[in-house]
């Protein structure tokens, strides 16, 4: 992986979000499908390439030792490792194209709606459409609805193919940020840790938006700890745009996205990073681009009202009406950890990391600790609001991909404790200080 991986990468994060979200905004003010398209395209290169120049930084330039070539080796190893899921998450897509339940009737169901023009609005509204949540934002569909313009041979697998292709992007995002924090031989090895983890093997070629989600959401928490570390402005406005992007692809993606914001400002609060000589109020102006990606569709939201669906308003009356749902819940979230066909060992281990070494976490480790425990805490709470019945149903079928949209996250955690006992051990690589860390092998 070098630096034209990683800018492809976020490129297409960036550029999807950017290309839907102009898409919508041409549905809404009822432009023509070409027109919008090609409006569209023209608006996201533009947007994506002013991203990329303004948080470039040089390429590095480093020596080749002896030493080198040995991480070099176990380097390729684990992108090897990393490389190999991929490649069969996308010959799975390819063989069986949306084979997942929720990627047809949710999704694919709304981008053939859009390739056709888009919904009326009153579909949104429709008590008789609450099966394909309208509620839901529609970054996923609209991609797929430019896709589905093609011949149908070609337009089912190519948009079954952006999951496994949401799943590249985040492992390359993921590397290039850790190879900033920790060198290049540990983010391979963390990344390899997050590719084979068992559950994205179903999950990615499924055709859903979780995997979409995770890329953004993984993206925006692996930028806001090189953010943390390093001090360096341009990482936290690409979290911030990859939170945007989190909240503009799911609905649970908005609350990813304030959970993610809000442990940013409270550790800026705290810190205040004054050994980076960047202001606080600059600080904040760059997680407030965060609205960029999804605002469209929050005006949207603001004036439509899109019908719900699953879960009763949050209301202090809701709460204490059902606050005994709790411990069960709490239940069920660590008996879905503890499957080992869709993690392995993945949870125990983490739980036996933070126990550890979890004391002696910097405060960037911290801050990731405390924004995973928010965000697994959400999921808990959230279903204490399910109108399913029984809503024990609605949580069994649920946890796995709630889970999996905060695995990078998990994985960054994990890492995190970890890299102080290896540090003390015999490898030692000093992070890059290039573009994301990434430098030719």
């Amino acid at each position: 992986m070098g630096y034209g991986s990683f800018s492809a990468s976020l490129t297409w994060a960036l550029g999807i979000g950017y290309l839907t979200s102009a898409y919508f905004v041409c549905y809404i003010v009822h432009l023509s499908i070409a027109t919008g398209i090609v409006l569209s395209l023209v608006i996201s290169c533009l947007l994506t390439g002013a991203t990329l120049r303004g948080t470039r930084t040089r390429r590095p330039m480093t020596g080749h030792t002896q030493e080198a070539r040995v991480y070099t080796y176990l380097r390729a190893a684990a992108l090897c490792c990393a490389a190999l899921p991929v490649v069969i998450m996308t010959w799975m897509s390819v063989r069986s194209p949306l084979a997942g339940w929720d990627g047809w009737s949710i999704w694919a169901f709304k981008g053939v709606a859009f390739a056709q023009g888009g919904p009326p609005m009153s579909y949104f509204r429709d008590p008789t459409t609450l099966h394909t949540h309208p509620d839901y934002p529609l970054n996923l569909p609209l991609a797929e609805s430019i896709l589905f313009h093609l011949p149908t041979p070609f337009a089912l697998p190519l948009a079954t193919l952006l999951g496994p292709a949401c799943f590249a992007a985040l492992l390359c995002i993921f590397y290039a940020g850790l190879a900033r924090i920790y060198g290049l031989l540990f983010a391979a090895v963390g990344t390899a840790i997050l590719a084979t983890i068992p559950i994205f093997v179903d999950n990615v070629p499924a055709g859903g938006a979780d995997v979409p989600l995770c890329l953004y959401a993984g993206g925006a928490a692996t930028y806001l700890l090189v953010c943390w570390t390093r001090g360096e402005i341009r990482d936290a406005v690409l979290a911030a745009l990859l939170a945007g992007g989190a909240a503009w692809t799911k609905k649970e993606g908005l609350a990813i996205a304030v959970v993610i914001l809000g442990v940013a400002v409270v550790y800026e609060v705290v810190a205040r990073r004054r050994n980076h000589g960047v202001s606080f109020g600059r600080r904040i102006a760059a997680l407030c681009t965060a609205c960029a990606i999804p605002l469209p569709w929050f005006l949207f939201v603001r004036m439509q009202h899109p019908l719900p669906r699953d879960f009763d308003p949050v209301t202090v009356t809701t709460l204490g009406n059902h606050l005994d749902r709790l411990p069960h819940l709490v239940v069920l979230v660590g008996q879905q950890m503890v499957t080992w066909g869709n993690w392995g060992a993945f949870w125990i281990v983490l739980g036996c990391a933070i126990v550890w070494n979890g004391r002696r976490l910097a405060a960037p480790g911290r801050a990731l600790a405390a924004l995973l425990a928010t965000q697994v805490g959400v999921y808990v709470v959230v279903f204490v609001f399910s109108n399913w019945q029984p809503y024990d149903a609605h949580a069994q079928g649920t946890l796995d991909r709630l889970l999996l949209q905060a695995t990078p996250l998990a994985v960054l955690v994990l890492l995190a404790c970890v890299h102080r006992s290896a540090c003390a051990g015999a490898i030692h690589q000093t992070p890059s200080d290039g573009v994301d860390g990434v430098v030719p092998a």
